[in-house]
């Protein structure tokens, strides 16, 4: 929200869900970089939590460090809806134009989504556990690249 004040994007509505805060803005965003700023400011919270929780001592900090940390790092996943989705983009946008990067989104969400997969079966295969790593790719996957249905 403090990024979106100081680019001077009036916000709409703020969603809470299980990937993070998702940001509505009131109008369009005025340019290609105040959208990579705006998404790259997301993950930016998440790192700044984790180098706050540094001094925290035991096993809460310890959780807290590695959830923060792995949040950022997920998020900054080239996925359609990701705030790394959203910075790449807008940069493609910014170097190719809207519909070379929808094509370049689509492209890295489903390369992103197809390794997450892939790791989930590995993990699976060799250690017994991340089901639940394939259970999320592929609901991202049916979330990103299945059409939706209109009630």
């Amino acid at each position: 929200m403090a990024a979106a004040r100081m680019l001077g994007i009036r916000l709409r509505l703020l969603e809470l869900d299980l990937f993070g805060a998702k940001l509505h803005p009131a109008g369009a965003i005025p340019s290609y970089r105040a959208e990579g700023l705006l998404a790259a400011a997301g993950p930016m919270a998440s790192l700044l939590l984790w180098v706050a929780a540094l001094p925290l001592q035991g096993r809460f900090g310890d959780c807290l460090r590695l959830a923060t940390l792995s949040f950022a790092l997920f998020n900054l996943m080239p996925i359609s809806g990701f705030d790394g989705g959203r910075m790449l983009g807008a940069l493609s946008a910014a170097l190719w134009g809207a519909p070379a990067s929808a094509r370049i989104l689509e492209i890295s969400s489903y390369l992103s989504l197809l390794f997450l997969f892939s790791l989930s079966a590995c993990m699976l295969l060799c250690y017994g556990q991340q089901l639940t790593l394939g259970i999320l790719s592929a609901s991202l996957f049916a979330e990103v690249f299945l059409p939706k249905r209109r009630n």
